[in-house]
């Protein structure tokens, strides 16, 4: 029984991710000002993964929100009081889905001390065509200070290393 529960509780976490990435209809934009100088560095054990999603049973995940151009645009120029994470993501990608699961934890145990956010790159092709996102996952880790450079990684990437990149970029140990 409590075999069961657990791959039922597994299986509705790993759907809540592909749901939150069906979730941004909204009409691309384009914006300006999205450039910002980023260090761009390829992660050494980068890979590619495509599988298709899990349409099966939803589940509402809350820690890491779904943005689009718009919304984006507003958080990397506007005001911010917190550091910000950003995943270039896309359905398809296997990768993509086991990083939001990854994200989703870290999200709640920085407990609103960094934003978490994604973009899927389908659903705003122009955004990740302008910003040159060419590989899957890429993130984007910016600290609250504009002025300080962000840093920006393809490909998959440890626990520990996403954690070491916020707390580089966040100063929260300053």
């Amino acid at each position: 029984m409590a075999s069961s529960l657990r791959v039922a509780t597994h299986m509705a976490a790993a759907s809540c991710f592909n749901q939150r990435r069906h979730a941004c209809s909204q009409q691309l934009t384009k914006a300006s000002g999205l450039f910002h100088p980023l260090t761009n560095r390829r992660s050494s054990n980068s890979f590619r993964l495509a599988v298709g999603a899990s349409q099966s049973s939803r589940v509402q995940c809350t820690h890491v929100r779904d943005v689009n151009t718009e919304e984006l645009d507003h958080l990397v120029t506007g005001e911010r009081d917190t550091p910000l994470v950003i995943d270039f993501c896309a359905d398809w990608c296997g990768s993509c889905d086991i990083l939001s699961e990854q994200l989703e934890e870290l999200a709640e145990e920085y407990d609103g001390r960094v934003r978490f956010v994604q973009v899927n790159t389908d659903q705003e092709y122009d955004l990740a065509d302008q910003l040159e996102i060419r590989g899957l996952p890429t993130m984007v880790f910016m600290g609250k200070d504009k002025a300080k450079r962000a840093t920006r990684i393809e490909g998959m990437l440890s626990v520990d290393t996403i954690r070491q990149l916020i707390d580089d970029v966040a100063d929260l140990h300053s």
